[in-house]
């Protein structure tokens, strides 16, 4: 059984070690991402080394107890901070802090527990046991992946992806797991569990990104084509333009003609993205498909204007947008058709704009 062990626990570092190359080679990744990813691999390598540790010290020569508590001190202080890492690979959040703090005040705990035996403790025969505030732990531990989750569902929405359900999975395949070491120690699956799903995140964050633009943060051209060519219900098409955009690149740079694409898309996710999905298939040009309430789309078009007409007050040089838009039913229409209307409406409202 040891053996087994010490095979699973080489095959996770190793996956972890190509992992961290995989991260190092990866340019879809920003220079912050890539740091909180190579974190979050380290942790579980330091974290599986640990526990192996622990094990092949158990019961072994008295004289080793000090260093059978410190490495149970650094497992069970660092394990918590993996869902941690795992939440802050989506990006920063205001929530971020809190929680490092509290687990921070876990680190404490195990600190002080390696002397007291509170959290854990070493017996006189050099034998491992849990403390009478194990719990500690554990709800360090559980508070790591409650914020693991609520980033990934809130990213997942905010990038408009089928991502929450994935993300629930991982969590708990992840929690089944630990719960099984938990109730039989002799199942040791808690580290090759987490390793998998920290491998699972990394997929998932990556199909994110190929499905994203990254200037608006909207979804892509990719997704917009797909999109349309399966839409199987009701949905209202709706086609945005950006008036007068080479002029704006010519007159003030394209820094701020990014700026501007950036705040329509800001605009056009926090007003459409409750009822549907918000693309940028091209360079000034987006869509939007209106699932939810389709008989909303004008209400929630002058509701976008309005919120174009609050930032152009602070930017006056923020461009108009000229809009088209078109009811879409699968059962009796076809989608270039919808298509064309929606166009051609853009196409009459950008007309009226240049007069």
């Amino acid at each position: 059984m040891e053996m087994y062990y010490t095979a699973t626990t080489a095959m996770i570092v190793v996956c972890m070690l190509i992992m961290l190359v995989s991260i190092n080679f990866n340019i879809g990744l920003k220079a912050k991402q890539k740091q909180t990813s190579a974190i979050l691999f380290g942790l579980i390598i330091l974290g599986v080394l640990c526990e192996w540790c622990g094990v092949m010290l158990n019961g072994q020569e008295v004289s080793q107890i000090p260093l059978h508590k410190l490495v149970k001190v650094i497992e069970l202080s660092f394990s918590p901070f993996i869902g941690l890492a795992c939440g802050k690979s989506f990006g920063d959040s205001k929530w971020e802090k809190p929680f490092f703090y509290c687990l921070c005040l876990n680190v404490v705990f195990e600190v002080i527990s390696a002397f007291t035996g509170w959290v854990f403790y070493v017996d006189a025969n050099n034998i491992y046991h849990h403390g009478r505030f194990y719990v500690i732990y554990l709800i360090s531990y559980v508070l790591g992946f409650v914020y693991f989750m609520a980033r990934g569902m809130a990213i997942s929405k905010n990038f408009q992806g089928n991502y929450g359900l994935s993300i629930l999975g991982v969590v708990v395949f992840a929690a089944a797991c630990i719960v099984m070491q938990t109730i039989d120690s002799s199942v040791r699956i808690d580290w090759l569990a987490i390793a998998m799903s920290a491998i699972m995140l990394y997929k998932f964050h990556g199909d994110m990104l190929l499905q994203i633009d990254g200037l608006t943060e909207l979804l892509n051209r990719f997704s917009y084509e797909y999109t349309l060519q399966n839409i199987s219900r009701k949905a209202v098409v709706l086609f945005f333009d950006v008036d007068k955009f080479k002029q704006i690149n010519d007159t003030y740079g394209h820094a701020f003609g990014d700026f501007c694409l950036q705040t329509v898309a800001k605009c056009m996710h926090k007003v459409y993205g409750n009822y549907g999905m918000c693309f940028r298939y091209g360079g000034d040009e987006f869509c939007v498909v209106l699932y939810r309430s389709p008989e909303q789309a004008e209400k929630l078009n002058k509701d976008f204007y309005t919120a174009l007409e609050q930032k152009r007050k602070k930017e006056k040089n923020l461009p108009t947008v000229s809009y088209g838009y078109a009811l879409y039913d699968p059962q009796t229409d076809k989608i270039a058709d919808t298509m064309k209307k929606a166009d051609d409406m853009m196409y009459q409202y950008k007309q009226a704009n240049r007069k």
